[in-house]
């Protein structure tokens, strides 16, 4: 059930997006990362987009996604949706990382389309720019 309900809002933020931007579903990526640092030391998932492999640009950075609103295309989060989302993926990420060996801010989640109207996901893990294996929802949710 998690992975439809997960597989259903990436579509449609694909498809939104891509709407948004002008291009087809298959040139957007949504990449989730975590970046501890001295104010933020948890693995709490941050989120942002490329338009043809290149990640949008906002005030000289990286332009950041709300969860909530622009993820999931809500102004309010009424379910919670958003702190499952980040404890789930808090936990993801420090479990990869002592899998690969890795240091969790390296890595990086990358969803994007198979096509042009996101009829199916491309999900990828990334240590740095580098793909270390292609993922399916259900080896990310064990489903």
């Amino acid at each position: 059930m998690v992975k439809e309900t997960v597989e259903k809002t990436m579509k449609k933020a694909l498809l939104s997006f891509a709407e948004k931007e002008g291009k087809p579903a298959n040139n957007i990526a949504f990449f989730i990362h975590t970046k501890p640092n001295e104010e933020d030391p948890a693995l709490t998932p941050k989120y942002f987009y490329a338009i043809d492999g290149i990640p949008v640009q906002e005030n000289g950075g990286l332009k950041n996604l709300k969860f909530t609103q622009d993820i999931l295309g809500k102004k309010f989060d009424l379910l919670g949706t958003e702190m499952i989302a980040s404890n789930f993926l808090a936990s993801y990420f420090k479990n990869v990382s002592q899998e690969t060996e890795s240091d969790p801010r390296s890595l990086y989640l990358m969803i994007t389309s198979e096509d042009e109207k996101a009829q199916g996901l491309i999900i990828a893990l990334y240590k740095g720019s580098e793909v270390i294996k292609h993922l399916q929802l259900e080896d990310i949710f064990g489903e």
